[in-house]
C-alpha cells in the first residue's frame, strides 16, 4: 500500500508540475528571447537544503490531504512591498498546494504610500503613520514594520480582496487597541478563541466573501490606543498562506532597530521565513562590509529567537546600479558594494545552517541589471524591476524550490 501511495503522489506531483509548465510557457519562450544568462545555480537552492527537509514532507502532507495549512512569511524592502515578485511566488504555491487565504495585508497607501493591487484598505478616518525605515519612527511599528494611529473616536477599515475569499480576518494592532468587529448581519463577530492574543484579535464570519467592513470604538477606557499593523485574511481551506512584508528603503538595518518586528511576526506562526534584504544595506558613504554582516547576522539571530519552530530561508539581491550626474546626464554605474553583501548574506547562511537562494548569481551576477534593463526588465533606476521583471524572478525562484522540493521526493521515495 505505501508503494501504491507513494506512486500515485509521484504521478500528481509530475502532473502538477506539467501543468505549471504549460501555464508559464509564454514566460519561458521570453525568457530564452532575451539577452539575460542566468547562472546554472538559478535551478535549485543553495546551502544547508536538508533544513527545508519539515517543509518539504509538509508540501506533501497538503498533497496527501493529511495536512491543512503551510504558513509562509516573506520579508523585504520595495522588491517585496510592490507585490509583484511575491504575487507570483504565492499563486504559483497555491495553484499546486492549495489555497489557504491571500494572508497578511497591511494598510500602506492609508500609510502614504504603494500597496498590492490585489486588496483594498481604505478607511475615512485620519491617520497619522510610522515606518521603520524612518529613523525614528512616531511610535512603535509592528509585525509588518509599519503601523498607523488615530484620534478619532469611532473607527472603521473597509477591506476588500480582488483575488481569494475569505471568512476570516485577523486584525494585529496595540496591545491597548480598541476591538475591532464586523456588523453585519451574517457576522458571527469578534470571539476571543485560541487565535486571539493581546495584539491579535481573530473575526470570524459565518460566510465567504470579497470585502467586509471592520468598526471600533474608544468607549472602552482600558483600549483607548488606536494603533494597528495590518490583517490577515483566511479561507479556512488546507493550502498554503503565503504572508508577506516589504518596506520601501527597508534594510537589514532598519529592522534591528524595532526589534520588536521579529517578536511579533510569531503571532503569523510561519513555518518557513524567507528574508530578501540587502539592496539598501550596500548604498551610501559610509557603506562597511563588516557592519553588514554584522546586522544580517543580527537580524537572522533574532528571527531564529523569535520564531524557533520556523525553517529560516535567505535569498540575495540581484545587482543594482548607483546613478551619478555628469555634464547634466546621468551616469549608471555597477554598486560593488552590492557584491559584498551578497557574499555576506552566503556568509551567515553557511554558519547558520541555513539554506538560501543566490538571486544575484541566477540573475546573471555582474553586468545583469543592465542587461535586464535592455530587455525591459528594470526601471530606469536600474535598481527596480517592471512589473514583467518581478514576474519572471518570482518564476526563477518558484522554479528553484520546486526543482529542490522533487528532489526531496524522489529521495524520500
Amino acid at each position: 500500500m505505501r508503494r501504491l501511495f507513494v506512486a500515485l503522489l509521484l504521478f500528481s506531483i509530475v502532473l502538477i508540475v506539467s501543468q505549471s509548465v504549460a501555464e508559464n510557457e509564454s514566460i519561458v519562450e521570453q525568457f530564452e528571447e532575451l539577452t539575460v544568462q542566468s547562472d546554472s545555480t538559478a535551478g535549485y537552492l543553495s546551502g544547508n537544503v536538508s533544513s527545508l527537509d519539515s517543509i518539504f514532507l509538509k508540501m506533501m502532507e497538503l498533497r496527501g490531504g493529511s495536512l491543512d495549512k503551510l504558513t509562509i512569511l516573506h520579508i523585504g524592502d520595495s522588491h517585496i512591498q510592490a507585490g509583484y515578485l511575491t504575487g507570483e511566488v504565492r499563486r504559483k504555491f497555491q495553484h499546486d498546494f492549495g489555497n489557504a487565504g491571500r494572508g497578511l495585508i497591511m494598510p500602506l497607501k492609508i500609510l502614504g504610500t504603494n500597496e498590492p493591487s490585489d486588496y483594498a484598505i481604505i478607511s475615512p478616518n485620519n491617520w497619522i503613520a510610522a515606518s521603520c525605515s524612518k529613523w525614528e519612527p512616531s511610535f512603535d511599528v509592528g509585525l509588518g514594520g509599519i503601523a498607523i494611529a488615530t484620534g478619532d473616536k469611532n473607527i472603521v477599515f473597509s477591506i476588500k480582496s480582488y483575488e481569494t475569499p475569505f471568512n476570516q480576518v485577523t486584525a494585529f494592532h496595540h496591545a491597548q487597541a480598541p476591538l475591532l468587529v464586523e456588523d453585519s448581519i451574517w457576522s458571527i463577530g469578534s470571539v476571543c478563541d485560541y487565535f486571539s492574543t493581546d495584539m491579535s484579535t481573530h473575526i470570524v464570519l459565518n460566510q465567504t466573501t470579497d470585502s467586509v467592513v471592520l468598526r471600533g470604538d474608544l468607549s472602552d477606557p482600558d483600549y483607548r490606543t488606536p494603533i494597528f499593523f495590518g490583517f490577515s485574511l483566511e479561507n479556512g481551506c488546507g493550502g498554503v498562506l503565503y504572508h508577506s512584508v516589504g518596506i520601501n528603503g527597508c534594510s537589514y538595518e532598519h529592522y534591528n532597530r524595532s526589534p520588536q518586528i521579529a517578536s511579533q511576526m510569531s503571532l503569523l506562526g510561519a513555518n518557513l521565513i524567507i528574508v530578501s534584504l540587502g539592496t539598501n544595506d550596500s548604498f551610501g558613504r559610509r557603506f562597511s562590509a563588516e557592519n553588514s554582516y554584522n546586522s544580517i547576522l543580527k537580524f537572522v539571530k533574532s528571527l531564529q529567537e523569535n520564531n524557533p519552530d520556523a525553517v529560516i530561508m535567505l535569498t540575495t539581491p540581484m545587482e543594482c546600479c548607483t546613478r551619478r550626474v555628469v555634464r547634466g546626464r546621468a551616469v549608471y554605474s555597477v554598486n560593488k558594494n552590492l557584491s559584498r553583501v551578497r557574499d555576506n548574506i552566503i556568509r551567515v547562511a553557511d554558519e547558520l545552517g541555513l539554506v538560501y537562494w543566490d538571486m544575484y548569481s541566477a540573475a546573471g551576477g555582474e553586468g545583469a541589471m543592465n542587461k535586464w534593463y535592455k530587455d525591459k526588465l528594470a526601471q530606469r533606476d536600474r535598481i527596480h524591476l517592471t512589473k514583467e521583471g518581478y514576474a519572471m524572478l518570482g518564476d526563477m525562484f518558484y522554479e528553484a524550490f520546486i526543482n529542490s522540493y522533487n528532489c526531496y521526493v524522489v529521495r524520500d521515495k
